[in-house]
């Protein structure tokens, strides 16, 4: 099958961001085993098709759906930002890979702490656990206030926006600290 995000097969997946993957069959996700698979506190969005999931469990996660099964799971709004009704994952500027979460996002502080194999540390090194309960993802929410500083890029150069580099011209808002 083609699972362009994460192809799990009696597998234990948590605290992972799984986003804009483009796959045949499934861009986000394909789970599949009898019940050996557990996959937990997980944001799946912005991918070509979201997942397949065929016995095992999904439980705290965000997931970009109509509806979602399971214990603590959301649907997620195909946008990352809106004001209509419904759940938002609000990353900090997706259209550049920089998925840390937004202070109004819909998912902070709706994952699982118990889950068994929990890292220490985000993928940025900052503590896992920030506001007594995790977030779902990679990135653990930990601002309460950003201060931003705006880079307006000329032709031929380039920048370093959150790890990933552009060198489209135009002017970009950078998060440079924050609270």
């Amino acid at each position: 099958y083609n699972a362009a995000g994460i192809y799990s097969y009696y597998s234990h997946v948590i605290n992972t961001t799984i986003v804009n993957n483009v796959g045949t069959q499934y861009g986000g996700l394909y789970a599949y085993a009898s019940s050996s698979y557990t996959l937990t506190n997980l944001i799946i969005w912005g991918n070509s098709s979201s997942y397949y999931l065929s016995g095992g469990s999904i439980t705290y996660s965000a997931i970009q759906a109509n509806s979602v099964s399971g214990t603590g799971n959301i649907a997620l709004n195909v946008d990352n930002d809106g004001e209509g009704a419904g759940n938002y994952v609000r990353f900090l500027a997706p259209e550049h890979g920089v998925y840390q979460l937004q202070n109004e996002s819909s998912v902070i502080g709706m994952g699982d702490n118990s889950v068994s194999g929990l890292p220490e540390k985000d993928l940025a090194g900052r503590d896992r656990i920030m506001g007594g309960t995790i977030e779902p993802g990679a990135y653990e929410q930990y601002c309460t206030e950003y201060r931003y500083k705006t880079i307006n890029l000329n032709a031929g150069g380039t920048y370093n926006f959150y790890g990933s580099f552009i060198s489209q011209p135009g002017t970009y808002m950078h998060q440079w600290s924050c609270r």
